[in-house]
């Protein structure tokens, strides 16, 4: 039998204590709210865990045990919560763009939501790590849209849209997508090919982000940077041992890591890689 959604677990979660009704005020707080909340993060598949995607799973790692996680966990956790408020929520697929050279067609590998709300269509998306963005997108092209973690816009493209963030006074891709409806059963295969493949940067690599009201934390390998809304660096760490990796993802991330010997030496060594 599949799980009731936990309406009053992820209000908790994320500290919302106003009306549950589906309106546009009520999804951008909703959103901006679990973005502060629930961080990204790839312990998982970085330590050999499974990635589960039915809604048990993810109530009870994502709500119920301090963790975070990857775009399916977050954008299908928030998709059940969405509909079970009533709005009408669609799954979409991405290729994601970033950091990738000019004309890169990669694999749909990003998880992201379309909703209709008085008529209207957004996006929204809580599973971009380090970019997420804290509030709901009109989806209308060449529209600078502000949020409180920074600008971004569509551009059509295609038969779809590229997503692209302004950085400093660029504006970078970050994915494309078209609107061609996802079940979820769409996404268990790329799901299970990133958490478990060899080739997959997520088990070699340790990642966390978390956007708060007005700051940007994130984490790669041992590198920790805090941005603040307008992008300005107003702190920096690096991280060499599995002591401070494990107290930095827990007092700044919010993240209860799984104890044991052998986390604490999967930490140490993607901190400190073999030459």
């Amino acid at each position: 039998m599949a799980s009731a959604p936990d309406l009053a677990g992820w209000f908790g979660r994320i500290g919302y204590t106003g009306p549950a009704s589906p309106t546009l005020q009520t999804l951008k707080e909703l959103i901006r709210l679990h973005s502060a909340s629930i961080p990204f993060e790839n312990l998982s598949p970085l330590l050999g865990e499974p990635v589960l995607l039915d809604v048990a799973s993810l109530q009870t790692k994502l709500l119920h045990s301090r963790r975070g996680g990857w775009c399916f966990e977050h954008n299908r956790l928030l998709w059940v919560m969405l509909e079970a408020l009533g709005y009408t929520v669609q799954g979409l697929a991405a290729r994601v763009l970033w950091q990738q050279p000019d004309g890169a067609q990669p694999p749909r590998t990003h998880m992201l939501l379309r909703l209709v709300v008085d008529d209207e269509q957004w996006i929204a998306d809580v599973g971009f790590g380090g970019l997420t963005f804290t509030a709901p997108l009109v989806l209308q092209p060449d529209l600078v849209q502000h949020t409180p973690q920074g600008a971004y816009r569509l551009q059509s493209a295609g038969g779809g849209y590229v997503m692209q963030a302004l950085l400093g006074e660029q504006w970078a891709p970050l994915y494309s997508f078209e609107l061609t409806a996802q079940q979820p059963a769409d996404y268990e295969a790329t799901n299970w090919w990133l958490a478990t493949h060899d080739s997959s940067r997520f088990l070699h690599m340790l990642a966390a982000a978390r956007a708060t009201a007005d700051l940007r934390h994130t984490l790669r390998n041992g590198s920790y940077t805090c941005r603040d809304a307008h992008g300005v660096i107003v702190a920096q760490q690096q991280i060499t041992t599995a002591v401070h990796a494990v107290s930095l993802l827990h007092e700044v991330f919010g993240i209860d890591v799984p104890q044991g010997d052998a986390v604490m030496a999967r930490l140490d060594a993607v901190l400190n890689p073999a030459p």
